[in-house]
């Protein structure tokens, strides 16, 4: 069964509006820290650390050691001129992940439905839910975007999540493809709808067809012209090109795509025939199976981008057992960029940041934010290592909260964490180079289960 999207997309203002017909579409309180490992042993031993992070000692007898986590700096796999926000989670505390570059919070639709998904809810995600972002930077200005996500619980199948998903917002044909060194090139050519040793549903069968195969493919523009069953459906898969301009004294950029991912009707059967359900060669048209929308704020080191993906799941083509097929929606954000090494982290004075947040509340549907622009102050006292967040403007009145900046010297000391509201949490990490001087920039973001609220900001010192 497929779908088609049909209506206006509008961002941040104005809700994202996309219908469609036919069907479909955790947390582990541990934080990065020096941990103390001890370990026995005859003769000379080696011990594991336990704690957050993992240590190793020798020794006589009985070793002990001291261990790190992984070092909390930015490394980007596409090189010089990219920033980005880490692939590994380091650690989740209270509802935020941790990564290498950058702290990032999730939701999910409080009701999935065989039309468009709609509401907010934090609970039920996996405790494995991962987005990474990466850019390519010139100044503030960003290009490039790509989108990666993964273990969100979108099943094609109703039994193992779908494959990776990498989005890069590109306006041509072709596939994204996640490289051996982890660069993602958007350039590799889709094969063509008569490829069936590509396609091989119609060879293999739903049970060992190759799901990856039909993930990450941009059908469009195409030569051969679209087709659905009303006759109207579009001829490309962007709603939204990816633009910059400047908002809030912030570089800004959005992109908003459609997607086929996990439709089949990308291939035919054996002998050039039409598969079951589809009503011509290269199906799927733009949107059969759900949209993507790309929102980030900028300054020069830090960043702060919003992401939703609307996915069917349980796909009638992929289930043994038809009838359940549906929509649902994932979102989250995303402050990453170049943070500020944590050697050099000040351990005196006390400076204020000012900024803005954006985010979604409980009535969120679509792409579109539910508030914009609000006001943020963060004071950073790096001596007592106590920074005070306040956020005005959230859907439930103004936030404070104090959360905790890494011990002096410490791998974490460029990041804060703390509890925020009822059972939420509030993470942040500090950006740009502080020799001599403190980091010139903050970002974070906020989670809010009783709300909820799901919410970025980013600020800059005087």
């Amino acid at each position: 069964m497929r779908k088609k999207f049909n209506k206006a997309v509008f961002l941040t203002t104005i809700l994202l509006a996309l219908a469609g017909c036919g069907g479909g579409g955790g947390d582990s309180s541990n934080s990065p820290s020096t941990g103390t490992g001890t370990g026995t042993g005859t003769g000379t031993g080696t011990g594991t650390g336990t704690g957050t992070g993992t240590g190793t000692g020798t020794g006589t007898g009985t070793g002990t050691g001291t261990g790190t986590t992984s070092a909390m700096t930015m490394i980007c796999a596409e090189g010089t001129g990219w920033q980005c926000s880490g692939g590994e989670v380091l650690a989740r505390t209270n509802g935020i992940a941790l990564t290498r570059s950058g702290v990032q919070a999730y939701g999910r639709s409080a009701m999935d439905a065989p039309m468009d998904a709609s509401g907010l809810t934090l609970a039920g995600l996996s405790s494995s839910a991962k987005a990474e972002i990466r850019v390519q930077k010139s100044g503030s200005t960003v290009s490039k975007p790509r989108l990666l996500l993964s273990n969100l619980g979108i099943s094609w199948d109703g039994t193992k999540d779908r494959p990776l998903i990498i989005d890069t917002f590109v306006p041509d044909a072709g596939r994204n493809v996640l490289n051996a060194d982890g660069t993602v090139s958007d350039n590799v050519a889709l094969p063509s709808y008569s490829d069936l040793s590509f396609y091989d549903y119609g060879t293999k069968g739903r049970e060992a067809a190759t799901q990856a195969n039909y993930a990450n493919n941009r059908y469009f523009p195409r030569s051969i012209p679209s087709r659905c069953e009303s006759g109207t459906c579009r001829s490309t898969e962007i709603l939204e090109p990816f633009a910059n301009d400047s908002v809030d004294n912030l570089s800004h950029a959005k992109a908003v795509r459609l997607h086929g991912d996990g439709d089949v009707h990308a291939g035919d059967a054996p002998g050039g025939e039409i598969l079951e359900g589809g009503n011509g060669h290269g199906v799927p048209f733009p949107g059969s199976k759900g949209y993507r929308a790309f929102e980030s704020w900028s300054l020069q080191y830090a960043n702060l981008a919003a992401w939703v993906t609307q996915d069917t799941v349980e796909l009638a083509e992929w289930l043994l057992i038809a009838g359940t097929e549906h929509n649902q929606n994932r979102r989250g954000m995303v402050a990453f960029g170049d943070v500020t090494a944590p050697s050099s982290v000040p351990t005196s004075g006390t400076v204020t940041y000012t900024g803005t947040a954006y985010g979604w509340s409980s009535d969120a549907q679509y792409a579109g934010l539910n508030f914009s622009g609000t006001t943020v102050t963060i004071v950073v006292n790096y001596a007592t290592r106590v920074v005070t967040a306040t956020i005005n403007g959230l859907p439930g009145g103004t936030l404070t909260a104090s959360t905790t900046l890494g011990a002096a010297g410490s791998d974490n000391a460029n990041y804060f964490t703390g509890v925020a509201g009822s059972g939420g949490g509030l993470s942040g990490r500090l950006f740009g180079p502080a020799s001599g001087s403190a980091p010139p920039e903050l970002a974070g973001v906020l989670s809010l289960p009783g709300t909820p609220v799901i919410a970025g900001f980013i600020a800059k010192r005087p």
